[in-house]
């Protein structure tokens, strides 16, 4: 019955556009910008039994995992035959580039005899899980009022209009084989959703 209501009471009740302002704009919530998280600089860590890796090399058995057969020789497609430990020592380096060296571990793990040092045990390679990122919350945009006039939320409407409100709230407005009601009363029922929407633009005129 909103709808109905404006173009009816637009006189009795003085429905007024507060300060000439624009119609509510409904505004999402601004996200604040996250703080990027410094990631420090990693150390230099040897495991017992194997070298230190520096932070511009890589170990080529894996980390914490080192070579146990030096003199063995390590051959690939198309490349040359090297020992293990000129290739443990390349990776050493950075004479390896650090994308590779991940992929270099499963495949020389039995002829360069890759070991833990501290129980000798073979090294496990497992597939790096990918964390699951979180679902990012979307916020409920909130009604904005124009200045002077209340808010009008989605389930309701302002009866004299989009963007126009009451300014005599204690005037009464009387309809035929209706009760009488004061402005303020008939502007709260639309803005509670009382009053159906299609029926608002109605009332203001």
């Amino acid at each position: 019955q909103c709808p109905l209501l404006g173009p009816i009471i637009v006189d009795v009740c003085g429905c007024m556009v507060m300060d000439n302002l624009a119609p509510p704009v409904f505004e999402p919530t601004a996200q604040p910008t996250p703080e990027p998280t410094a990631v420090p600089t990693p150390q230099p860590i040897g495991t017992a039994g194997c070298p230190a890796v520096p932070t511009t090399g890589c170990s080529v058995c894996g980390e914490g995992v080192c070579v146990s057969l030096p003199d063995a020789i390590f051959e690939f497609q198309d490349q040359p035959s090297v020992t293990c430990s000129s290739l443990e020592e390349a990776g050493l380096n950075g004479e390896i580039l650090l994308a590779q060296c991940p992929l270099l571990g499963p495949i020389i793990v039995d002829v360069c005899g890759c070991m833990v040092m501290d129980n000798l045990a073979p090294p496990v390679f497992e597939p790096t899980a990918q964390p699951t990122p979180e679902p990012t919350a979307v916020p409920t945009p909130q009604p904005i009022g124009t200045a002077g006039c209340p808010a009008v939320p989605t389930t309701g409407c302002s009866v004299c209009g989009e963007g126009v409100c009451v300014s005599l709230p204690d005037a009464i407005f009387e309809f035929q084989d209706q009760p009488s009601v004061t402005c303020s009363s008939l502007e709260e029922a639309g803005l509670n959703g009382e009053i159906l929407l299609a029926q608002c633009p109605l009332l203001g005129p």
